[in-house]
């Protein structure tokens, strides 16, 4: 499936209205364990507007050199790397490939993230091709806020264990019947200290088979 097509076919069809898009990919190539890892959708953060993206509808694919050298990506590559194993494989995903400020924002461009709409479809579709090409991956959700999406696409079973770190934070869901999946604090939030991230690499590092 050609992810790039797929989503540049259905904006010229149906036009977003939102800056641009995400194709899912490799954001860094460790030679340990994959990681699928899941964000709301893209976020049209200030440094987005630098001159590769000085274009109408612009396509970030993680896979490209020049896209992901940007301040933006390495900042954020950094922050994900920062709470995941050492030399993990990660693979940038998310619940919708459009861009937005936030959720708010993106439901008054698309409308409402469910079934039917066809940007939420669509991600869905190239969600479910990307897990299926990396079964061997864990699957992470970053935040807690968005969390209602993550376990209605993938339709999760209940919470097995809340893993707590300093002050009684969340820090990780595990889901009951399917040790892939996980929900993990926000690598942005304010408070996540070292000792909080390094309880969840280890966490993930015991849930790798």
């Amino acid at each position: 499936m050609n992810y790039r097509e797929e989503i540049l076919k259905l904006e010229n069809k149906e036009n977003s209205g939102c800056s641009g898009a995400l194709v899912p990919g490799i954001i860094r190539k460790g030679k340990g364990h994959k990681f699928i890892v899941f964000g709301l959708n893209p976020a049209e953060a200030k440094d987005d507007l630098e001159g590769f993206f000085n274009k109408k509808f612009y396509i970030f694919d993680p896979d490209d050199e020049e896209a992901s050298n940007t301040r933006s990506q390495r900042r954020w590559t950094k922050k994900i790397s920062d709470i995941l194993p050492a030399d993990s494989q990660i693979i940038q995903a998310e619940m919708i490939y459009w861009t937005s400020q936030n959720r708010k924002s993106l439901e008054n461009l698309i409308g409402k993230l469910d079934f039917g709409n066809p940007y939420f479809d669509l991600s869905q579709k190239i969600n479910n091709d990307l897990i299926s090409n990396n079964k061997d991956a864990l699957i992470i959700m970053l935040g807690f806020d968005h969390i209602d999406l993550f376990e209605k696409v993938f339709d999760l079973p209940e919470l097995e264990k809340t893993i707590n770190g300093q002050n009684n934070k969340r820090l990780l869901y595990k889901y009951k019947s399917n040790n892939k999946f996980f929900a993990v604090r926000h690598p942005s939030s304010r408070g996540l200290t070292n000792i909080d991230k390094e309880k969840i690499k280890t966490t993930l590092e015991s849930s790798i088979i």
